[in-house]
């Protein structure tokens, strides 16, 4: 007989983990340090490595890893540096865990 395993608690402490970071996010968001952060380099960031790239794929023959290590590159600087897209990430994977949750609750009514 398959015993069952609770995650309850697991999902729970990965509620309450996601909920801390998206405030923080939101916290950090708000301050002017970002902004001039934000403003002063990570803007900088994405427009050089969009330029990078470009210079590359534009060249022959074309340096295939050098273009994938700035696709990589590029992924993540548009990530962390929009913290909007970082929140929303963070959000969706917060409304998934709760679906969980509350689908849990609704089987055990049953």
């Amino acid at each position: 007989m398959e015993q069952k395993v609770d995650i309850t608690p697991a999902l729970r402490a990965e509620e309450e983990k996601l909920i801390r970071i998206i405030q923080a996010i939101e916290a950090v968001a708000a301050s002017p340090e970002w902004k001039t952060l934000k403003d002063s380099v990570f803007d900088g960031v994405v427009d050089s490595l969009e330029r990078q790239k470009s210079i590359e794929t534009s060249t022959q023959p074309i340096n295939v890893d050098k273009v994938h290590s700035l696709n990589g590159q590029l992924a993540w600087a548009k990530k962390y540096s929009n913290f909007t897209t970082l929140g929303e990430a963070y959000r969706l994977r917060l409304r998934e865990i709760k679906e969980k949750l509350n689908g849990k609750r609704r089987n055990k009514a049953y």
